[in-house]
């Protein structure tokens, strides 16, 4: 499966991509039964001095040739071996076009890299006896609860970090986009009916980690930001790392965000967002799922401490245990791609090693953090565009290192997406004609709400021949336009020029009750709200 297939089934993801057992839990043996033995890992060379550095300078050589192909500006890349970092360096520049360079103290948004720092806090939690991974979140939540009251009862703590809710993907995260709370998208999950089994499968859901952090906040009486930066920030000296849109805005180095233009490949554009975007505080509403900024220097450190089994200085900050136990596999994500969900993390039975990684991805920026425990080989890149480059880079990387088989996967991926462009368009709904009228634009004026996404207002603007529904705190505009009479084209322009549909119901007496309205984060993947009418 090529990189992009594995990310676009993994993620959102990705994060973008992404990102992450009881019942229904993968039965597997040990991690260390899933290792190699000393012997087989003898057999796979560690490239040194002269080799070493000829690694290096290739992997230069097709980072410049990937960034140039996807039109990123600017990356940072560190890798780590053992318990030192070996290579360290800075790509491009912090703007498009611009001239001030990456540094290694540049601030980058990590995205969902950010669930395996909450999985940490918990494994904390459980190192200090305030908690197990297998206790019923319940119980020390009672506030927690999902649609089936069953699976409330038995929801486990490590259930909040796997994705075996049933729930569907990315399940009430438009919440955010609509300008609600945290606590808004967590209470809200009580209304979402799942898509399949408790356990029976991956989807891939931020609002579980929010529960995550609500469960070290019970523990700690602290702020799930609090802790991050006294129980791992300050301990391991990321010293420029945090937590707060705030502190991104301000800080002296960040790089700029960037997206592709109209969220297409073909003549591929990169355009700058705004640094005050008003969507970007969704990933730090979403905190403990993706709300972390951070730097090259500091995020190597993170990786040492993955890789030394949860010490460093000297100091373990995480028992040995805790630490294996959330890079073990827990739920499988995909048979064919031999891809497990872990707890913040994902397992790969990768070649000539097992790989344990995760990406991440705002709306500007993107990271992939990856290692293999058996080699004590780690990578990080961090990159100023929302494309996917991290990943590509890093599973080249460790083909390189370990010899295997030049393969492509910058090109691989872009024929792949351009092939996805072709699909989709191939498939986009083509309106009737003559198409059937709708009803007069003022019959569909009204007050809306759903249980899950709030209160919606639509007027009508009959100049324009159009519909606008005002959405959420935030009174995001959503312009609506007749397609075939109750079905009306939507177009959001403000975030990133979504379009989609909405289709109104009518009652027995001809007169709108309802609406269906396709989402714009969650709309990636199918679903759509319904908002009743009030008046």
């Amino acid at each position: 499966m090529n990189i992009l297939n594995r990310l676009k089934r993994t993620l959102v993801t990705v994060l973008l991509l992404s990102l992450l057992a009881g019942s229904f839990s993968l039965s597997c043996p040990a991690l260390g039964e899933l290792n190699r033995t000393a012997e087989e890992q003898s057999i796979a060379q560690i490239p040194e001095g002269a080799e070493l550095a000829s690694v290096f300078s290739d992997f230069e050589n097709y980072t410049e040739k990937s960034m140039a192909q996807w039109h990123v500006p600017g990356m940072a890349v560190a890798v780590v071996r053992g318990d030192e970092v070996i290579y360290l360096h800075c790509f491009g520049n912090k703007t498009r076009n611009g001239t001030d360079p990456i540094t290694p103290n540049t601030i980058f948004q990590i995205g969902s890299t950010t669930k395996a720092f909450t999985a940490a806090l918990v494994a904390m939690m459980a190192d200090e006896g305030k908690l197990q991974w297998e206790d019923r979140v319940v119980d020390h939540l009672p506030e927690f609860q999902l649609y089936d009251p069953w699976v409330t009862r038995e929801f486990m703590v490590k259930d909040l970090l796997v994705h075996d809710s049933g729930l569907p993907p990315f399940a009430c995260d438009d919440i955010t986009t609509l300008g609600y709370g945290r606590k808004k998208e967590m209470l809200s999950l009580r209304y979402v009916e799942p898509i399949r089994s408790f356990r029976s499968g991956h989807d891939y859901n931020n609002a579980m980690l929010l529960w995550a952090g609500r469960l070290v906040e019970s523990k700690t009486g602290q702020t799930w930001e609090k802790s991050l930066h006294d129980k791992i920030f300050v301990p391991l000296g990321m010293e420029n790392s945090s937590s707060d849109m705030e502190s991104f805005l301000k800080a002296k180095d960040a790089a700029s965000l960037h997206r592709l233009k109209d969220n297409k490949v073909r003549n591929l554009e990169i355009i700058n967002l705004p640094m005050d975007w008003q969507y970007m505080d969704w990933i730090y509403v979403l905190g403990p799922a993706g709300g972390i900024n951070s730097n090259i220097i500091d995020m190597s450190k993170w990786l040492r401490l993955q890789m030394s089994n949860g010490s460093l200085h000297d100091k373990q900050l995480i028992s040995e245990q805790n630490m294996r136990y959330m890079h073990t596999p827990q739920t499988v994500v995909y048979g064919d791609a031999k891809l497990y969900s872990s707890l913040g993390w994902l397992y790969e039975e990768y070649e000539p090693y097992p790989l344990v990684w995760h990406s991440g991805g705002s709306f500007g920026h993107r990271s992939m953090v990856a290692f293999m425990p058996d080699a004590k080989l780690g990578i990080v890149v961090l990159s100023n565009s929302a494309v996917g480059v991290p990943e590509i880079l890093s599973y080249w990387f460790f083909d390189r290192y370990f010899g295997k088989p030049a393969k492509d996967y910058s090109n691989e991926s872009m024929i792949e997406a351009l092939r996805m462009e072709e699909l989709a368009d191939a498939f986009k709904p083509k309106r009737p004609d003559p198409p059937d009228p709708a009803l007069p634009l003022e019959r569909y004026v009204g007050n809306y709400s759903s249980e899950v996404y709030g209160y919606i207002n639509i007027t009508a603007e009959e100049k324009e021949n159009r519909l606008l529904a005002t959405m959420g705190p935030r009174r995001l505009l959503n312009f609506l336009y007749p397609w075939n009479r109750d079905m009306f084209f939507a177009h959001i322009p403000e975030f990133m020029n979504k379009t989609g549909f909405a289709a109104f119901r009518l009652d027995p007496n001809g007169n709108p009750e309802s609406v269906e309205m396709t989402l714009f984060i969650e709309g990636e993947y199918g679903r759509r709200a319904e908002f009743k009418r009030l008046n």
